[in-house]
């Protein structure tokens, strides 16, 4: 093989793919073959239409070995799915209403399980926002936001619930550095 040979093969960047298996609350089954560089979102979107012929997550809890929670804006190697791992899908149930005022102009509203960590509903805001890019600044805490949630900063990193954080109901005022009043 000579060298343009095998430096167009390494600027084509071949993405290796998976099978990944869905079951859903009837136990049935789906595979999909799927790149493992690209976001788990758009795994997430695709099974979806696939199966439902819709996409919207929000009203589907996707988990992974033993209830492992997936963070939607990272790749599936980022979130450890490799070939024929299986991601359980149920039906959400026991929705909470959360409605993040975001600094006072826009009143982003989330339906999520009660079970949802925190962190996982500020992904969830993140998404909705637009701002998907924002999510690996959450891992090292350099977000451009700061949530409040009666009068107090919410760790933004808490694995706790949002029924036991806020009940079934919270509004989470969401402020840039410089418009923290509100």
């Amino acid at each position: 093989m000579n060298n343009q040979m095998m430096n167009q093969g390494f600027a084509n960047n071949i993405e290796p793919q998976i099978n990944v298996r869905f079951i859903d609350d009837n136990n049935e089954e789906m595979v999909l073959k799927f790149g493992i560089y690209r976001k788990t979102t758009k795994l997430f979107e695709k099974y979806l239409m696939n199966k439902y012929n819709e996409i919207n997550l929000r009203d589907y809890k996707f988990s992974f070995e033993d209830n492992k929670e997936l963070i939607p804006g990272c790749t599936l190697e980022q979130n450890s799915i490799t070939n024929n791992s299986i991601i359980r899908v149920k039906t959400k149930n026991n929705l909470i209403r959360l409605i993040f005022d975001y600094d006072g102009k826009k009143n982003i509203l989330l339906f999520l399980e009660e079970s949802t960590s925190v962190c996982l509903a500020i992904i969830y805001f993140l998404f909705e926002l637009g701002r998907e890019d924002l999510i690996l600044n959450l891992i090292t805490n350099e977000l451009p936001f700061y949530f409040i949630f009666n009068a107090s900063q919410i760790n933004i990193k808490s694995k706790e619930t949002i029924k036991a954080s806020f009940g079934n109901f919270a509004k989470i005022a969401v402020r840039t550095a410089g418009n923290i009043i509100g």
